[in-house]
């Protein structure tokens, strides 16, 4: 097992620090509106959270690899990948990217450092932890979440949905306690570890 990133640390102290959030609230009751308003606030920010660190990985493995493609003409997975969804999106009808000229295409450094800058992009445009929102901005790095760890991939899917559910209501809802929230982002957070092993497995590889 790959030693944790500073990425993964630093995402492991800012979800205990949110936890403070839920001081005074009952573990499996919710008696007042503060108690209904704490639990979907510590929803809200552990979900932004779970996107910041999803973003940070991704864009710091693109960031490796493209560098040391550069500079040693190798080609891992991550700089196959970014190509791969860049070529793809180059074709696409739907693709709002700016058509790359064919001297660019034909140079592969420019088009892989161009490669890199568009998925910084895409990943500056994510707004979510969906399974979606996972592919968008790891299968493009070469990492599938599905694979990686299906388990989390489906409990973050699940976990994004209800933090659509907070964000998009101003109704409080009662459902959620404090113990089913806590639960389920150490759940996350646990299973992402499995995701900073494959990245971090990957940097190494370089």
């Amino acid at each position: 097992m790959a030693r944790s990133s500073d990425e993964y640390k630093k995402l492991k102290k800012n979800i205990k620090t949110y936890k403070s959030i839920l001081r005074g609230v009952p573990e499996v009751s919710n008696d007042t509106t503060l108690h209904h308003l704490k639990v979907q606030s510590y929803i809200l920010l552990t979900h932004a959270a779970f996107e910041e660190y999803l973003e940070e990985i991704a864009k710091k493995l693109a960031a490796e690899s493209v560098a040391n493609f550069l500079s040693t003409r190798k080609i891992n997975t991550c700089v196959a990948s970014l190509v791969a969804f860049e070529t793809v999106a180059q074709f696409s009808e739907d693709s709002s990217r700016k058509a790359i000229k064919r001297s660019v295409v034909e140079n592969l450094n420019s088009f892989v450092a161009i490669a890199k800058r568009n998925h910084t992009n895409d990943v500056g445009d994510n707004h979510g932890i969906k399974i979606k929102d996972q592919k968008k901005i790891l299968l493009s790095v070469g990492i599938d979440p599905e694979e990686v760890d299906a388990v989390t991939a489906s409990v973050m899917d699940a976990f994004g949905t209800k933090r659509g559910g907070v964000a998009h209501t101003s109704k409080i809802t009662t459902s959620e306690t404090r113990s089913s929230a806590v639960r389920e982002v150490e759940t996350i957070l646990s299973g992402l570890k499995s995701y900073d092993d494959a990245v971090e497995d990957a940097i190494r590889a370089l």
